[in-house]
Order: structure tokens, then sequence, then C-alpha cells
């Protein structure tokens, strides 16, 4: 990933305390403690960087969280979230390796951003591995971008396809067929009987050969 442009960097640091007493949240019902430091990085807006506004999107904020650990907490990302009207990437940063987190937020007939349908995450990578860019000619165009951009399954193959909301519900149906896979073969792994294996392998085939087809007849 590069740098997104100097006109929109930020560079405010907050503290996890201040950072969510900004926000006015309660910490009594999530499992804060876990994040070092919060640094707003950018707002990519049409005022910020070369794109029109969208006719859904008018902002994007960025923001760097820096981790104690090397796990985060959904549930926090998601009370960031709901508590921003805009959608937010998330650069979740722990010991020099970096995970792009973005939520699918839709908005209103006002272009207010809504709460967060489904998220999407890349593995941890170094930071030039990210593969962010800001693509498009409007924001509404940057942001679907960014997610297709961390969710490969989101990609538009062509002119014609369907809506992103339709795209983000592909993709997630994909992803739940993947984790089904996981435990299924969690499952095989354990088990002793044969033809219980037998029953395991033919799930697990059934469920590889869906996931298929929704890759062939990606919308």
């Amino acid at each position: 990933m590069k740098e997104f442009p100097s006109s929109s960097v930020v560079n405010k640091i907050f503290s996890e305390s201040k950072f969510f007493k900004k926000l006015a949240l309660s910490k009594r019902k999530l499992p804060f403690g876990t994040i070092e430091k919060v640094l707003w990085r950018n707002k990519i807006c049409a005022a910020t960087v070369n794109v029109q506004e969208g006719a859904s999107v008018k902002e994007i904020q960025v923001f760097e969280i820096f981790l104690k650990g090397d796990v985060i907490c959904e549930a926090i990302l998601r009370t960031i979230d709901n508590s921003i009207p805009y959608p937010i990437l998330f650069l979740i940063r722990f010991e020099g390796k970096y995970q792009a987190w973005l939520g699918y937020k839709e908005t209103n007939s006002a272009g207010v951003s809504l709460t967060v349908k489904t998220y999407n995450k890349t593995d941890w990578l170094n930071f030039e591995e990210l593969p962010l860019e800001i693509k498009g000619l409007n924001l509404d165009e940057v942001y679907a971008n960014f997610l297709s951009q961390i969710n490969s399954n989101i990609e538009r193959k062509s002119e014609e396809q369907a809506d992103l909301r339709a795209r983000v519900n592909h993709a997630e149906a994909i992803r739940k067929l993947e984790a089904e896979i996981e435990k299924l073969t969690s499952k095989l792994f354990k088990e002793n009987q044969f033809n219980k294996q037998v029953k395991l392998n033919e799930k697990i085939r059934n469920k590889k050969e869906e996931i298929r087809k929704m890759k062939e007849g990606a919308l």
C-alpha cells in the first residue's frame, strides 16, 4: 500500500480512553484495554483527494489502531463504526504487521451511513503489502473498490454486474461456506469411524462444489 495523498492526512493520536470518551462510548459492555492508541490517519473526501463526492458516500475515515495483542475484538470496531456516520477503513497494527478491516455500510436517503452489515479483512501483512489504493471517479467507487481490494469475491467482473449490496451478500455467502468447510475438516481429523469420515468428506466436497459454482457464476 502506498500512503494516501498528503492532503488527506489528519494524524491525530488518541489514547484508548480519550478516543472512546470523545465518541461518548461506554466501556462497560466491551473488552476495552486491548488497544494501545488510535491514530486518525486520513480523511478521504472530495476536499482532500481528487475524486467527486458519491451519491451515497460523502467521506471515508481511516483509523490506525495499535493493539497490545494480535487480536482485535470485532464488537469494538462495530461500536466505533456505528458511532460515526461514514465508512471507516481500519488499519489494525501489531508488532509492525497490519490487517485492513472495512465494514459494508448502507446509507439512508440523506447519505448518512447506517450500521455495519458485514466486515471484510485481510490477513496480517506488511504495510507495503496491503492491497489498498484510492481508485474511482467518486467516493462511491472508491469505497466499493476498497471493499473488493480487501475481498476479491466482491470484485466486479464486468460493467453489467449487480450492485454492491448483491456482490457483498454473494461474498458473505462464500465466506460462510468456507467457515463451514473449516469446521467439517476439523471434525474429520478428529473422527475415527470410517463411515462417519466418508459422510464428512462428502459434505466437504458438496460445499466446495457450491463455492466453485458460486465463483464461476459470480455476480
